[in-house]
């Protein structure tokens, strides 16, 4: 049977930072539009220079409101809540869509209401439960905001009980409901008690495997990196617990002092408090922060690095850890949420007791030491994306139930 064309919105949170939810909802766009589909993106708070800006003008997206005063310019949180205050205004104006697909709260409500108000059905995908509401035990620590001296959490805080309503109203009205891998999956049933379909992220795995990637340098965002190193690409927040590499470094020279500890990704105020870190372990010419760079120099550094670590004690997918998998690069990463259900331990990478430091350095050591392994490893992790999560198969999933939910 043919399948139908359809104009879709997708409801997303923002655009500010270059992360796996930011490209998470490019790639839904790249392959929903591959497939004839008209796909426009709105979200309350677009800065393009903040995210994939090499990227993001490929794709059509928008702010719901246009304009804000100048006051609220540098705002993202503010504006967020604003656009979910006065978003029943202008829901109306969705009307003439097919479906809506909400990316992550507040998409869920504000699908919500253009149902509620112009019977356009929506899809909820969730990469995670709405976190104001249900943090983690790493949240409630480190504090889930980005803005330093936000008034928001007071401000949501005093409206906890309305928040809980309309994020519940919300997840119950949607057609659909597609979760991001099987962890996520679980624990939204255990909240929402709500079944959901498993429609994990994906990535491109590499034709072929790197020839060496212990000797040689790679060129990314102007620097000339030495090889090997050991690679990092999560978001520069407190939860991602960076200080769990950096604190194995010194042990890992000991038995190579070529290697080098590279981070990608934007800057904020948790990476000066890991530099800090760095120059107190004297590492100062160990560690490369090389800010944000371009999709084509992430994927060079990718396929080159030795090794890579996922330090995030408490992630809900983690789509670094299967790009690296898919450029055949073994993974160190917890035992815990996400990554415990994308590495095969002992056969793509290895998963370490939560928070136990001796391990995770001794097994990163291993890996460096033992190039055969290491290259073995390498192999069966890019056979395990290929298998298990490309990009072709979460456009199928996602596809159908975009398709189910029009009709």
């Amino acid at each position: 049977m043919t399948k139908k064309k359809l104009k879709i919105a997708i409801f997303h949170l923002a655009f500010f930072y270059s992360g796996g939810g930011e490209k998470l909802v490019l790639e839904e766009m790249k392959g929903l539009m591959k497939r004839g589909h008209r796909v426009v993106c709105f979200v309350p708070v677009l800065e393009k220079q903040s995210c994939y800006p090499d990227l993001i003008d490929q794709y059509e997206i928008r702010t719901f409101f246009p304009k804000w005063p100048r006051v609220l310019q540098r705002q993202a949180s503010l504006k967020i809540f604003l656009t979910c205050l006065f978003f029943p205004l202008i829901a109306r104006k969705f009307k003439s869509y097919d479906v809506i697909l909400g990316a992550g709260q507040p998409g869920f409500w504000f699908g919500w209401w253009v149902k509620k108000l112009t019977a356009v059905p929506y899809v909820i995908y969730a990469n995670q439960p709405t976190r104001v509401l249900y943090p983690r035990q790493v949240d409630k620590v480190t504090g889930i905001w980005m803005q330093k001296q936000s008034r928001l959490p007071l401000v949501l805080n005093f409206l906890k009980p309305l928040v809980n309503w309309a994020d519940k109203v919300s997840i119950k009205g949607g057609e659909e409901m597609l979760a991001n891998g099987a962890y996520i999956s679980r624990v939204l049933k255990k909240i929402y008690h709500r079944d959901n379909l498993i429609c994990p992220s994906g990535a491109y795995p590499v034709k072929q495997l790197s020839a060496d990637r212990w000797q040689g340098k790679v060129k990314a965002n102007g620097f000339k990196i030495s090889k090997p190193y050991i690679l990092i690409t999560n978001r520069h927040f407190p939860q991602k617990k960076f200080e769990y590499a950096i604190n194995a470094l010194p042990l890992i020279l000991k038995a190579n002092r070529s290697v080098k500890l590279v981070i990608t990704g934007n800057r904020t105020e948790y990476t000066k408090s890991l530099n800090r870190l760095v120059r107190e372990r004297q590492l100062t010419d160990k560690v490369l922060f090389t800010g944000l760079v371009k999709e084509q120099d992430l994927q060079r550094l990718y396929r080159q690095a030795a090794v890579y670590l996922y330090t995030s004690p408490e992630e809900d997918f983690g789509m670094g850890v299967i790009e690296a998998q898919a450029a055949g690069v073994p993974v160190i990463a917890w035992k815990s949420g996400g990554p415990a259900t994308t590495v095969v331990d002992g056969q793509t990478g290895c998963l370490v007791k939560l928070y136990n430091q001796e391990e995770f350095t001794k097994k990163t050591i291993e890996l460096i030491k033992n190039k055969t392994k290491n290259r073995i490893m390498g192999q069966k992790a890019r056979e395990h994306i290929k298998r298990n999560f490309v990009w072709k198969r979460h456009w199928d999933i996602l596809e159908t139930a975009l398709q189910k939910a029009a009709k």
